[in-house]
């Protein structure tokens, strides 16, 4: 599944923290993983999303401002598809 948040900072942060609240409950055991859009350059997107945890399959990857970024955005924006079916 795939949540996009945009708009105003504050209102974005506020819906962003309370869906990962949400999910956190959901998934109690699912890793977190934030991505910044300074992360991004080191980030392996096609890894991240063949790999699977080892006690729980389940993970939440939040790409925090990442689309900020021209490169970021042509790293992240072809597997958004992909990424919305997992």
């Amino acid at each position: 599944m795939l949540y996009v948040f945009g708009g105003s900072k504050t209102k974005s942060r506020t819906k962003m923290r309370a869906t990962l609240v949400a999910l956190e409950k959901r998934a109690p055991l699912a890793h977190m993983l934030r991505i910044t859009n300074e992360d991004i350059e080191s980030a392996d997107i096609e890894n991240l999303l063949a790999a699977q945890g080892l006690f729980y399959n389940n993970r939440i990857v939040l790409f925090d401002n990442a689309f900020g970024d021209k490169n970021a955005q042509k790293k992240i924006t072809p597997h958004l598809k992909e990424m919305a079916r997992s």
